[in-house]
């Protein structure tokens, strides 16, 4: 895996430092409360610091997941309806 987006309620220093410790850059979006204090994660200050200045391209690997969201749901509610 070289990447792995989840939603904002996963975005923890964390779940930060377990998926690049696998190699895997992580794309979670922070939480708007949240702020640079990494105190300690490297992980943490690397994708806050790439959230906040690379904004845009950040949301284009995000958004990646919910592309694939949609589509899964898509199917399963062709799915049903069938």
């Amino acid at each position: 895996m070289d990447e792995i987006s989840c939603d904002k309620a996963y975005s923890s220093k964390e779940n930060h430092r377990l998926i690049a410790q696998t190699g895997a850059t992580p794309y979670i979006p922070f939480k708007s409360n949240v702020t640079g204090k990494a105190r300690g994660s490297m992980a943490w200050s690397k994708m806050y610091h790439f959230f906040m200045l690379n904004n845009e391209e950040f949301m284009e690997h995000y958004h990646k997941r919910s592309n694939a969201e949609t589509t899964a749901h898509m199917v399963k509610s062709k799915s049903v309806t069938e």
